[in-house]
């Protein structure tokens, strides 16, 4: 991995043919992986030849994600500041907060029928048995 790209040679490489992304400042080419992407081809030709840490973060992929992603790598994005070279953004942040976003939809979910059911109980004893 000895190549470095500027933003401008990356974006020469974006068809079905030849596709380099860069993420987190590294550039790989994902040409051979455009059918056997679970998000469809057309996910990664959105980002084709660019910089592409935003969108690979915002999907929340997985640590196996991460491992197929380095089989790829080919060379070092050297941009200038702001143009997303070496991003450092933390790559479980946002696998992690939707696990959390879910979890807690769920415990909430869990509580909200509990409470439905026990109402329903009462509400039943409170006829059928109670009396008046």
């Amino acid at each position: 991995m000895s190549k470095e790209f500027t933003i401008e040679e990356l974006s020469n490489y974006n068809t079905k043919k030849e596709l380099f992304v860069a993420i987190r400042g590294y550039v790989y080419d994902v040409t051979g992986f455009l059918e056997d992407h679970p998000g469809g081809d057309e996910v990664l030709m959105d980002v084709a030849g660019q910089e592409a840490t935003e969108a690979y973060d915002d999907a929340g992929h997985s640590e196996d994600a991460d491992k197929t992603l380095d089989k790829f790598l080919i060379g070092r994005l050297n941009a200038p500041a702001g143009a997303g070279a070496g991003k450092t953004r933390n790559k479980g942040t946002v696998g992690s907060t939707q696990k959390s976003l879910q979890s807690l939809l769920l415990r909430t979910m869990f509580y909200l029928v509990a409470i439905f059911v026990g109402a329903g109980a009462f509400s039943y004893l409170k006829i059928y048995i109670g009396g008046s």
